[in-house]
């Protein structure tokens, strides 16, 4: 879980995206990303990269 947190810390929002997918896929578990992405949204803004911070969050909380 470090590992996505730190992916996206560092805005590797596309190794992020497919561990979060991998996650998905092992535990049939589906996190939604909240905020919604919006069409034309910077992958790589805070609002996008607190997003990604939250689902790296639920997933800990998760498996642990």
């Amino acid at each position: 879980m470090d590992g996505l947190e730190e992916d996206a810390r560092y805005k590797r929002v596309a190794t992020f995206g497919k561990r979060h997918l991998a996650l998905e896929t092992i535990t049939g578990n589906e996190i939604r990303r909240e905020p919604e992405w919006q069409e034309g949204e910077d992958p790589y803004s805070n609002r996008s990269i607190e997003a990604l911070l939250k689902i790296a969050e639920k997933w800990k909380s998760f498996l642990n």
